[in-house]
């Protein structure tokens, strides 16, 4: 990419480094030899797709394969020309060329936006303005798709001088040939007042690197952290990236072409779906799903080859059923037995590795839980996760790297949270974090920059929440009231992403009238909170993201028990106006009207 010179040697030994090492290459590199590459200690790279608007690079196709089949993880990148097409216009040819090969096999990196030319912009107010426009149009392209990912801005550590914050909910890929060892050192030594992100992931330290398979120079990189934090932060397929859609609160998740699928519990105690009809677009009838007496409410997760998986209590024999799509957005399997007795407030979660895991709350006040062996694949068998009672309204999220987290109120009114110790692995044990009074109804989003963030109503009526310092976990900050709203707020939050990384929080009146409030850019400040509209609506919403970023919130109205609903009608925008979807007595969650 950049064109300065440091000589480099190569050493096979770096493949057993903390740090993983990666390449760029082009057309320029020719055609390499890719099995070489890797026995070279080569763990990544990316190879370029497209440039402008129009230049697709010849050796793209052929890297993406060779290197995919020698054990290489590969991604692509685009090199924008800011000054000559719009963010649109260039986003649209890079995903045509890259799509086919942007898919979540666990091979894939995080996409690249290439960062370089510095003479105007069309189509954007700024820099800055040009990569989000460009970003966001890459994640709704991967949405549709159905996939989640959260791309990668390159630049060089000075040239980031020209971008300002609200790039920092993309990871980073900086350019900085310092000679500075790349195993202990850091890309900003120079031009640190620059870096937005308070730090790095990926480095460029060479153009000069000899590579084993390619002949002549070829960039060189790191990656800032070690080989299974790379795959849970770069991989597709490893990683559910905080996305612009396919996010969700609820029994609600994203089909693999992008609509929309909800389930519910109907007044018949049928579990029942209902689906859209195109991506963003109008509803199908609710469709019951038969085969068990069920209790409000279903969970649901998405497998990694696409499959939405839903579980359920069966009343009849109080016993965790699930049930699975036998393909992508296709028919379903029938419910089976998982034999949990007692096990109740289901929420299902998916691991770094794409295997399911799912929550409940067992007749003894432990959480309970259950999850593939293989993604995909059989399960494990119910586990009682001791250590403390959660309540009612507990709530389960994944880090920014990949770890489960699980948060409740306790015996003691305090909020508790446990968390696994490695993406996947082991549990770390429950941890007071006080928050003495809070209402068992608890919600929790995750910020642009991987920072979870959780609210619940406190004792004086308010609204608290409590965030981690850093992503990925750590410590936590502490918990503020963020105020009340309108006549008062019922207990139980949810909590939307917009396509540009703002948190949303979504809370309801006790006369049943929706408010929100959102963060003014991606992980800052907030604005007050202001009226949505709706009277009557039952307070646990549910919330989800459609294929083009735009949120969409679901009520139950404690008036005519019917399904309601409102929705931004730009993503991030407006909103359309509460309607109802009809379905009375229908209920997303166990104690609707």
């Amino acid at each position: 990419m950049l064109a300065t010179g440091l000589t480099l040697a190569f050493s096979a030994g770096l493949a057993q480094a903390q740090r993983p090492i990666g390449i760029d290459v082009s057309s320029y590199q020719g055609s390499p030899n890719w099995s070489s590459v890797k026995a070279s200690g080569i763990s990544f790279a990316w190879a370029k797709a497209t440039e402008g608007a129009n230049t697709t690079d010849g050796s793209f196709t052929y890297n993406q394969n060779n290197g995919k089949a020698a054990g290489v993880y590969m991604g692509a990148y685009h090199f924008a020309h800011p000054e000559l097409n719009s963010p649109s216009a260039e986003a649209a040819h890079f995903w045509a060329v890259a799509g086919p090969y942007i898919k979540a096999d666990g091979k894939t990196v995080m996409p690249v936006l290439d960062f370089e030319v510095f003479n105007g912009v069309v189509g954007a107010s700024s820099y800055s303005d040009w990569a989000n426009q460009w970003f966001n149009d890459i994640l709704n392209d991967a949405s549709a798709a159905g996939i989640a990912v959260k791309p990668v801005l390159y630049t060089s550590a000075c040239s980031a001088c020209n971008f300002d914050g609200s790039v920092a909910k993309w990871m980073n890929w900086i350019a900085d040939y310092n000679g500075q060892n790349p195993q202990s050192s850091t890309p900003w030594t120079v031009c640190g007042g620059c870096n937005v992100w308070g730090g790095w992931n990926a480095w460029q330290y060479s153009d000069a690197g000899s590579i084993g398979g390619i002949s002549g120079g070829c960039d060189v990189d790191v990656f800032n952290g070690s080989m299974s934090s790379f795959v849970s932060a770069m991989v597709i397929g490893s990683v559910q990236s905080t996305p612009a859609s396919g996010y969700s609160v609820g029994p609600i998740a994203m089909n693999t072409d992008g609509t929309l699928e909800m389930f519910a519990v109907t007044s018949g105690n049928t579990a029942a779906h209902e689906y859209q009809n195109n991506p963003n677009g109008s509803w199908t009838a609710l469709f019951n799903m038969g085969g068990i007496t069920a209790v409000p409410g279903v969970a649901v997760a998405r497998n990694p080859d696409g499959r939405l998986e839903i579980f359920c209590v069966n009343s009849a024999d109080k016993k965790v059923y699930h049930n699975y799509q036998n393909s992508p957005h296709s028919s379903w399997s029938g419910w089976f037995a998982q034999n949990a007795v007692g096990v109740t407030n289901l929420n299902a979660l998916t691991n770094a590795d794409g295997r399911l895991e799912v929550f409940g709350i067992g007749s003894n006040g432990d959480i309970w839980h259950n999850y593939q062996n293989t993604p995909g694949g059989a399960w494990n068998g119910w586990v009682d996760h001791t250590g403390a009672h959660l309540k009612a309204g507990y709530a389960a999220a994944r880090n920014g790297d990949g770890r489960l987290e699980v948060f409740g109120v306790g015996d003691n009114g305090h909020v508790w949270h446990d968390w696994q110790t490695s993406a996947g692995g082991a549990w770390n044990g429950y941890a007071d974090m006080g928050g003495a009074g809070m209402n068992p109804r608890l919600s929790v989003g995750q910020n642009a920059d991987g920072r979870l963030e959780l609210y619940g109503l406190g004792s004086n009526g308010n609204v608290w929440h409590n965030y981690q310092v850093i992503g990925g976990g750590g410590a936590w900050n502490g918990w503020g009231d963020i105020g009340g709203f309108g006549t008062g707020a019922k207990p139980g939050m949810a909590v939307g992403i917009n396509p540009d990384g703002r948190l949303e929080v979504f809370g309801v009146t006790t006369a049943g009238v929706v408010w929100h409030r959102y963060q003014n850019v991606a992980g800052g400040s907030w604005t007050p909170w202001y009226s949505l509209g709706g009277s009557g609506l039952d307070s646990q919403l549910m919330v989800a993201n459609n294929a083009n970023g735009a949120l969409q919130i679901f009520a139950i109205s404690g008036t005519d028990l019917a399904m309601w609903t409102n929705y931004q009608t730009t993503p991030g925008g407006g909103w359309n106006g509460w309607f109802s979807m009809g379905n009375a007595g229908a209920k997303f969650y166990y104690g609707q009207p």
